[in-house]
This record gives C-alpha cells, sequence and structure tokens, in this order.
C-alpha cells in the first residue's frame, strides 16, 4: 500500500495527453518535478496527496465535462472574450 499514490501518479502520466495548444509546456515534466519535491509525503499515503490524485484522475477522465456538457453558459462580464475563445477551439478541433 505504501505505493499506491506513487502508482497512481505514474498511471495518470502515462495516460496524460500532449497539449497541442502548448507544445513547448510539458504537464508530465512539471509533475515530476513535483512529486521530486513532495516525495516523503508521497511515500507516506498522505491524504491531501490522495486529493490530488482524486483532482487530476477527474481531469484526466473529464469528469466534470461529462457533467456539465458543451454548453457552459457564457459570463455576463466578458461574452464576447468567451465566445471568441470558444470559436477558436471549436475551429481548431474542426482542422
Amino acid at each position: 500500500m505504501a505505493k499506491s499514490v506513487s502508482r497512481h501518479y505514474m498511471r495518470i502520466l502515462a495516460q496524460w495527453p500532449k497539449d497541442p495548444l502548448r507544445p513547448e509546456t510539458s504537464f508530465r515534466e512539471a509533475m515530476r518535478r513535483r512529486m521530486e519535491k513532495r516525495k516523503e509525503l508521497i511515500e507516506r499515503n498522505d491524504p491531501s496527496e490522495l486529493q490530488q490524485v482524486n483532482a487530476l484522475y477527474s481531469l484526466l477522465e473529464d469528469r466534470y465535462r461529462k457533467k456539465v456538457g458543451d454548453n457552459i453558459p457564457l459570463s455576463p462580464i466578458l461574452p464576447s472574450y468567451e465566445h471568441a475563445c470558444k470559436n477558436s477551439i471549436y475551429a481548431w478541433k474542426m482542422g
């Protein structure tokens, strides 16, 4: 059981997709540096690390998008900016 948090992190890093919009930024490398800094907590299966693992799985599995869907309401503060962002992401997805 002592390696469970570490195993979860390794599984998450192996499955994490590359970011085509920011190829110069590596989430995997950032997480590896973070894991080195927090090695003791990870080895102890600290509850805060388990929360981090759960949050990463939520993002990896797209849990929030599945709950909300693509119909996220626009903010009343910056609707034109958000609309432009949605359009550019949609255009990028469509090729």
